[in-house]
């Protein structure tokens, strides 16, 4: 995860502090004079309005290296209304990674408020904490929560406010990859964590090298908040259907009770990613339904799956990684591969190769697979006497049978309408993996 910038120096996000002023002014110009028609400035300031100002005023390379994409409102109002525990004037709520607060804001209007703009800030400043790198982020989160205040009460001029970092002297500048103390007794946590890649924590055993922020910030929260409460998050679907994290699936399952587990889609227009609604309660780990599994419900059970008549391998030629050593063999690459159609391997080019080769027939399928396009796993048959170097950019379905009938039912099951609305829904990712392809239903018709 990206390091704050020392106090002597400008953070990556530096640009959006100008937009985050604007807010500040408008704050105070509401606080001091009453909302007097001022309520249309203030409705893209908590609609939106942030997420675009971002865009504009920092590059998008800094934006995915440091995972910062706002949550915007609707997928803000899907979240929180997920909560099991109804949020009331005795939650504590925590955003350990609230970047401009709309995780936060989402919680907020479900607070009571008081009889004064004044009032209701002390009592939300007392239920409301959040996290993030960049002050900038933090500025933003309190002023718009000030002008979501004062938006609901609709209260004339207040006078006696202190400066904004006054307001909510729990939302500040941290880690969330650090919660402190006071932040972990919270009752509820709201989580859209950066997606970024970062290295794997101190400690932590269900991965190493580089990891994906999002599985250590959650993993995170559930060793540092309190058994029962309830964690609502927002997740990149790798996590939930990559063959690379199915450990940390099972450390999840273990530390926390899992109530749901529902595939979202693309997350916004901007952060082409697919993403899932992760709804937990702390500790006592297990799944509550089938509704909870990491797949979504068990579409298979008590079926076969393509698992029972093939073996599913990834190809294991690493193109920037082949040293040109061993013997000569076919080499089977997914640029110009016919779709749905067969190649003999006699046609193909040739390398020399030294590691796993496969013997045909199998059939080839890309592992590159969009969410929603017509064909998730476009596959080819391959038929021929020699064993076949195969890139790991395909994935090889080698039938138990070793027959070429075989391998053309399992390309007509892989091509059928039913087959990608099927991995429509168990995966999102951009690739495929080979449990993907086990779990495709198989009907012997």
């Amino acid at each position: 995860m990206a390091k704050a910038p020392p106090s002597d120096e400008l953070s990556v996000m530096h640009p959006f502090s100008t937009y985050v002023g604007s807010i500040e002014r408008l704050v105070g110009t509401v606080v001091s004079s009453g909302l007097d028609g001022r309520s249309v400035e203030a409705t893209p300031v908590l609609n939106g309005g942030p997420a675009e100002a971002l865009r504009d005023t920092v590059d998008l390379v800094t934006r995915k290296s440091t995972g910062a994409f706002f949550s915007g409102s609707d997928l803000s109002e899907e979240l929180v209304s997920r909560f099991t525990e109804p949020i009331d004037e005795n939650s504590r709520i925590l955003d350990p990674a609230c970047g401009s607060g709309d995780l936060l804001l989402a919680c907020s209007r479900r607070l009571p408020i008081a009889s004064s703009l004044t009032a209701t800030l002390e009592a939300w400043g007392q239920q409301l904490y959040g996290l993030d790198l960049y002050p900038e982020f933090i500025r933003a989160t309190r002023a718009r929560l000030v002008l979501a205040a004062a938006l609901r009460g609709r209260w004339n001029a207040s006078s006696g406010l202190a400066d904004s970092e006054s307001w909510f002297p729990g939302i500040r500048v941290g880690d969330g990859l650090a919660i402190p103390k006071e932040c972990a007794r919270a009752t509820h946590v709201v989580l859209n964590p950066p997606f970024n890649l970062i290295q794997t924590p101190q400690g932590v055993e269900w991965s190493s090298g580089q990891v994906s922020a999002a599985a250590a910030f959650v993993d995170h929260v559930l060793a540092a908040c309190e058994d029962g409460t309830n964690l609502v998050a927002i997740l990149p679907d790798v996590l939930r259907s990559g063959t690379r994290y199915a450990r940390w699936r099972g450390h999840i399952s273990g530390q926390a009770t899992v109530r749901r587990v529902s595939v979202w889609g693309i997350f916004d227009t901007w952060a082409d990613v697919d993403v899932f609604l992760l709804e937990a309660s702390i500790g006592s780990g297990s799944f509550e339904s089938s509704m909870a599994t990491w797949s979504g419900p068990n579409e298979t059970e008590a079926r076969d799956t393509l698992s029972s008549i093939a073996k599913v391998s990834v190809g294991s030629l690493v193109p920037h990684r082949h040293r040109n050593r061993g013997q000569w063999h076919p080499y089977l690459h997914a640029l110009g591969l016919a779709r749905w159609g067969r190649v003999n391997v006699a046609d193909l080019p040739k390398k020399r190769f030294n590691g796993t080769v496969f013997p045909p027939p199998f059939v080839a399928v890309r592992r590159t697979s969009r969410p929603g396009d017509s064909g998730r796993a476009i596959g080819t048959v391959i038929s021929g006497d020699r064993s076949v170097a195969v890139e790991n950019h395909l994935l090889v379905v080698r039938p138990k049978d070793s027959s070429v009938d075989t391998c053309q039912q399992i390309l007509d099951q892989l091509r059928s309408n039913a087959t990608d609305a099927w991995l429509d829904r168990r995966i999102r990712c951009r690739h495929l993996t080979v449990g993907a392809l086990e779990d495709i239903p198989w009907r012997d018709d």
